[in-house]
C-alpha cells in the first residue's frame, strides 16, 4: 500500500550541494515546485480531463471528498492528534509521536509523507486513498494509538 505524492524533486536536487556550488542549487531551488508532476502524470491528467470524460472526472472528485471527509472525522477521534481541517487531496496532522507512526505504519507497507522538514514540527501528511487504504490507514493509526 503506497499512499506518497510525487518525487520530491527539491530533496533529490539538495543533495547535490555537495557536488555543486550551494548558491546555484538554492537558486535552482527558488524555482522548483516542491511537490513536482512528471510528463506521464501531466498526459494523462490532461486526458482524464478532457471535456468527454466530465462525468468520469466529477464521480471520482465527489468520492474523493466523501473519503476526505470520512478520514478527517476519523482522525479527528484518534488521541493525541492534531488534525487539521484541508480542502485538497490529503490531510495534514500532527502528533508528538510522529517518528513512531511513520516507522510502524511504513512497517506494515503503509507510507505517508512526513512534513516535519517543512517548519510543521511533528507533521505527517496522508494521501485520500481508496476506501480500502483509508480503512487500512486508519486500522494501522488505531493500533498505534490506541
Amino acid at each position: 500500500l503506497l499512499m506518497t505524492g510525487a518525487i520530491n524533486i527539491r530533496e533529490k536536487l539538495s543533495k547535490f550541494s555537495t557536488y555543486w556550488d550551494p548558491k546555484v542549487v538554492g537558486e535552482i531551488l527558488k524555482v522548483i515546485l516542491p511537490f513536482s508532476v512528471g510528463i506521464l502524470s501531466q498526459t494523462v491528467g490532461e486526458v482524464v480531463l478532457d471535456k468527454d470524460n466530465k462525468n468520469y472526472v466529477n464521480s471520482v472528485v465527489k468520492e474523493t471528498l466523501e473519503a476526505r471527509e470520512a478520514l478527517y472525522h476519523a482522525l479527528k477521534e484518534l488521541p493525541g492528534l492534531t488534525v487539521y481541517p484541508s480542502r485538497a487531496n490529503f490531510i495534514l496532522f500532527q502528533s508528538a509521536r510522529s517518528e513512531e507512526i511513520l516507522g510502524k505504519l511504513a512497517a506494515e507497507g503503509i507510507l505517508i509523507r512526513n512534513v516535519t522538514d517543512r517548519g510543521l514540527p511533528n507533521s505527517l501528511r496522508v494521501s485520500v486513498g481508496t476506501k480500502e487504504e483509508n480503512r487500512l490507514f486508519l486500522e494501522g493509526m488505531k493500533k498505534i494509538l490506541g
